[in-house]
């Protein structure tokens, strides 16, 4: 990665973004590898955090209509990483829960994940990384 530098010092947003943006394009290729969009994921993630959404839920959050929220779900339900459940209060309502393949997929991706960025972090010394380490976690503390 090139430095950027802007008044003799290093644009810290230019040089986070650049991060970003690498990570996220080795991201986008671990999921066109194993067959799914960047959405698709996406979608897996917001299930497991909400535990239950129902495909309006879905396409709402997705910022596009239902049909195409739920042509999107199919092909996760013909994964089988995701389910269509009734719901017991109402018959007219589906909701969309994780699979059993999602936990598997889930644990596959966090292997890769922590592969890119040991990948990534390998560039790094150890006093770099200890201090990349310090920074951050006082940035979010």
């Amino acid at each position: 990665m090139k430095k950027i530098k802007t008044q003799n010092t290093e644009d810290i947003d230019t040089v986070l973004m650049m991060f970003r943006h690498k990570m996220t394009d080795l991201f986008q290729n671990e999921a066109k590898r194993s067959g799914y969009s960047m959405t698709h994921f996406d979608v897996l993630i917001y299930i497991a955090e909400k535990g239950s959404v129902t495909m309006k839920n879905i396409a709402n959050w997705l910022h596009m209509t239902p049909p195409s929220a739920s042509s999107l779900i199919e092909k996760l339900v013909e994964k089988k990483l995701v389910s269509r459940v009734l719901s017991d209060k109402d018959r007219r309502t589906i909701h969309i829960t994780l699979g059993g393949e999602a936990h598997k997929l889930f644990k596959s991706l966090h292997e890769k994940k922590i592969m890119i960025f040991k990948k990534m972090f390998a560039k790094l010394n150890n006093k770099e990384k200890e201090d990349l380490v310090r920074i951050l976690n006082k940035c979010i503390s």
